[in-house]
């Protein structure tokens, strides 16, 4: 199912060129066939990359980009309580998450490294379904703060409970420490005072 392309080279100047293969499917390695086969045995819930590239001999990483090219999902409707969370699906790559709050269904999953990708992403949106936005939930950075009330102007911004939590564990600890240095700090004082 994997096609190999032809590559010459002239003897004379040492340029190379590509055969044209009518079977190959554009710049890809696959065939038109390989990649509906490879597209039909993600469909099932339980499918994996890893599976499906074991079973045609490929890496998942191609397998991924195989899907990331073709599969094109819908966007689900934006809720009443919108939670937008970044998400890091490996050290270099950002993500949004948009989720309705209320029955925890993924609206939709952004690849968002700047303002500028994620503002373009909500002005797309019709300003109809985005005014029936009444709640955006969020982290504490507050960075979209301007953008929500721009492209959600009936929303109010709320934090979410996880982050609230997580940033008053994170001061008792920084507390704690202060404290702990502080104690022994006299307690080495006092050691060297009894020498």
């Amino acid at each position: 199912m994997i096609t190999y392309v032809k590559r010459y080279k002239c003897i004379d100047c040492n340029a190379s060129f590509s055969d044209v293969n009518p079977i190959a499917y554009g710049d890809w390695s696959f065939t038109r066939t390989a990649i509906f086969s490879i597209l039909n045995r993600l469909k099932p819930y339980n499918a994996t990359y890893a599976s499906i590239a074991r079973m045609f001999g490929v890496s998942s990483t191609r397998i991924m980009e195989i899907f990331d090219t073709f599969v094109r999902i819908k966007r689900h409707s934006l809720p009443r309580v919108l939670l937008i969370d970044e998400f890091h699906f490996s050290r270099n790559s950002k993500y949004k998450i948009l989720m309705n709050f209320e029955n925890n269904l993924i609206i939709d999953i952004v690849e968002s490294r700047t303002h500028d990708i994620m503002s373009d992403y909500l002005f797309k949106i019709d300003l109809e379904e985005r005014k029936k936005v009444e709640y955006i939930c969020t982290d504490m950075s507050f960075i979209f703060k301007p953008l929500l009330k721009t492209y959600f102007p009936n929303s109010t911004l709320l934090v979410d409970h996880f982050h609230v939590t997580r940033l008053i564990n994170d001061q008792l600890n920084h507390t704690r420490k202060r404290i702990m240095r502080k104690y022994a700090k006299n307690k080495k004082s006092r050691e060297y005072r009894l020498l």
